[in-house]
């Protein structure tokens, strides 16, 4: 019923500035620059090129197809899709909406470029910007994402009805309504109505390369060169997190959500846990309960990892009289994973906070010099801060960004502890820390290229998500699922 083709998507002064530099947009842009023979990119290239979840947006898996019909076949292409997995996977971010806002973002990428669709492009320019996103198209040709329309229902009548239904949002009314959202028609050879000097008018090459069987292989790829998780959670047990929150106190409603989410982790993990607060650790402002190990291997005695972790989320409590060392915990913690540093994994710092520090050891702009200097391109650590309550101090977690790690979020919904590193839900992993929140549940109706919901007779829901040739797509609960 729609398309909306791939584009690569920057601030127009910086499209102005790759223009001037004659810079192409391509796709081997999304390896790291050691895969393209330089150990950083040139100043007339992107520092960053953000890819979308592929768990979690038909955009991102078809940018790993590309990549991998870039790349061919080989012992030398095998090593370079591995280094691209390993790199977009410390990057991918878990909608268009965040990544978009980390283009208007100059606080800490000087070139940033994004891989979203179009369309998204389209609804984030709907907002007025003194330089606003344009979209621009590849060199080899990009890949268009479709919206299907598929009846499955088995009762004849509701059939018949879903098929008048199907045919009517191929007809001229429908199809302008689409235009008008910011789609392509459903063949592709019309763009969208009054797009906007931001969106390019003539339809951009296809690779005709890319198959469905590419799409079904590029989704195994990532999730067989997907990495098992290295993360040492901080919790916050200052007293800010005995503060109440919804009838409870802020470290309870953390706790619970970190229970649950302890079961999701695979065996594979390797995880230890440290509280902070200040004098939590005596000379120290953490106290460590559970050193980085294997989940299912005893630290020392008997008790595995996993036990021990879930019997501390019933235990631990916070203190009322004791500040917050949030930003020593910060840097501590990240001293740490970068000390136990693994190649073979996905290594982070999960900190759960109210997101207050209060100002008796590091500040922030000694926390963000720091690990600035430490942070190491070769063996990122992802930083990825999730706060309680109304404390959030998101103005400073938009500063707080060493490139390439997690964002800082605020959970929306009970639901939301699924989404840590590693477990079954989209591992929140944009390249710096974020004030975005966590991701949420894909808006109805298809706005800003996120799947969209077709009702047909007895209100029963299909997805209508991007995905090129309508092979695989997600679900209204972003986990993937089959659509032939």
């Amino acid at each position: 019923m729609a398309t909306s083709p791939l584009v690569f998507a920057t601030r127009a002064s910086l499209a102005q500035r790759f223009s001037v530099g004659q810079t192409e947009m391509n796709w081997r842009m999304v390896f790291p620059s050691t895969v393209r023979g330089r150990l950083t990119p040139n100043a007339d290239e992107p520092d960053v090129v953000r890819v979308p979840d592929p768990s979690l947006a038909g955009a991102g898996i078809a940018t790993v197809a590309a990549a991998r019909d870039v790349v061919g076949t080989g012992p030398d292409a095998d090593k370079a899709l591995t280094a691209f997995v390993r790199w977009a996977q410390a990057g991918s971010a878990p909608d268009y909406r965040s990544m978009l806002a980390a283009v208007d973002d100059h606080t800490f990428w000087q070139r940033p470029v994004v891989i979203v669709p179009e369309q998204s492009v389209w609804h984030h320019n709907l907002r007025p910007s003194a330089d606003p996103v344009v979209a621009l198209h590849p060199r080899e040709g990009t890949i268009s994402l479709d919206y299907p329309y598929v009846v499955t229902a088995a009762d004849p009548d509701v059939a018949e009805a879903s098929t008048v239904f199907a045919g009517w949002l191929k007809g001229a009314q429908a199809q302008e309504i689409v235009r008008r959202a910011g789609f392509r028609s459903g063949d592709g050879t019309q763009g969208p109505i009054s797009p906007g000097p931001q969106i390019p008018a003539a339809a951009p090459k296809t690779r005709s390369s890319v198959s469905p069987q590419d799409i079904d292989e590029a989704l195994r790829a990532w999730s067989r060169l997907a990495p098992p998780t290295n993360i040492l959670v901080l919790a916050d047990t200052s007293k800010h997190m005995a503060e109440p929150l919804n009838g409870r106190t802020r470290v309870s409603v953390a706790l619970d959500a970190a229970k649950i989410g302890l079961q999701l982790f695979p065996d594979s993990t390797h995880m230890g846990l440290w509280e902070f607060a200040d004098g939590a650790g005596g000379i120290r402002d953490y106290r460590q309960h559970v050193g980085l190990g294997p989940i299912n291997e005893p630290e020392t005695g008997q008790v595995i990892r996993r036990s021990r972790l879930d019997q501390l989320t019933s235990t631990i409590t916070a203190h009322p009289k004791r500040d917050s060392s949030l930003y020593d915990a910060i840097l501590s913690g990240f001293r740490r994973v970068s000390s136990d540093y693994r190649e073979e994994m996905n290594n982070a710092l999960l900190v759960i906070t109210a997101g207050r520090d209060d100002g008796k050891g590091t500040d922030l702009a000694q926390l963000l010099d720091r690990l600035r200097r430490e942070w190491n391109p070769d063996r990122p650590v992802q930083i990825i801060v999730i706060a309680f309550g109304k404390g959030w101090t998101g103005p400073a977690c938009r500063r707080s960004r060493p490139p390439r790690t997690g964002p800082c979020t605020r959970p929306r919904s009970r639901g939301d502890h699924r989404r840590l590193p590693g477990g079954p839900g989209p591992p929140p992993v944009p390249p710096h820390l974020q004030a975005a929140g966590v991701a949420g549940r894909p808006p109805r109706g298809g706005r800003d290229g996120r799947p969209g919901v077709t009702r047909g007779p007895r209100g029963r829901a299909r997805s209508a998500a991007p995905s090129p040739r309508g092979r695989c797509a997600p679900g209204g609960t972003g986990r993937w699922r089959r659509c032939r």
